[in-house]
């Protein structure tokens, strides 16, 4: 193309936005009765003009460019955060969490497992080795069956289930 006394230029400056993000850890364990735990999230932005940092639901958990480590709670089960310009997605990181070993979600909380057992008193008649008495078990907020074993006889198991009777 040609322009008064030569040739016209045209220079147009474009701007590449790019983001990067990362949790550690990527998993967690919610402590018993509490309901979220905490990982470290790591962002950074290039070129960004509404940098923003999100959870996966698009609510804005920062709107700095950068962030080193910042501590966020995780609920129970997956969790996305996402680094944005504006309302365009540009990378996100996946986080796990989940109850600790000695409980079991309940829909709001990590609660503690809990076992009852009861039992009649048992007389041993006189020249007898033992006495039968009815027991009776319950669980609650355990991941897994209970084992109920008699620890007078080498730990033999007695009984098997969340309840039984």
């Amino acid at each position: 193309c040609l322009g008064y006394n030569g040739p016209a230029v045209s220079t147009a400056v474009v701007r590449v936005a790019s983001g990067d993000i990362s949790a550690s850890p990527t998993s967690c364990v919610i402590n018993v009765n509490e309901s979220t735990c905490n990982v470290g999230v790591t962002w950074n932005t290039l070129k960004m003009e509404e940098p923003r940092m999100t959870d996966g639901l698009d609510n804005t958990l920062s709107t700095n460019a950068t962030g080193a480590g910042v501590q966020q709670p995780v609920s129970y089960g997956n969790n996305t955060f996402v680094i944005k310009n504006g309302s365009i997605s540009h990378n996100s990181v996946l986080v796990n969490a989940v109850c600790d070993s000695s409980s079991k979600w309940t829909g709001t909380v990590c609660a503690p497992a809990t076992a009852t057992i009861n039992s009649a008193d048992c007389i041993i008649a006189k020249n007898a080795a033992s006495c039968s008495v009815n027991v009776i078990w319950s669980t609650s907020n355990t991941a897994s069956a209970v084992t109920v074993v008699r620890p007078y006889a080498g730990n033999s198991v007695f009984a098997n289930g969340a309840s039984g009777n």
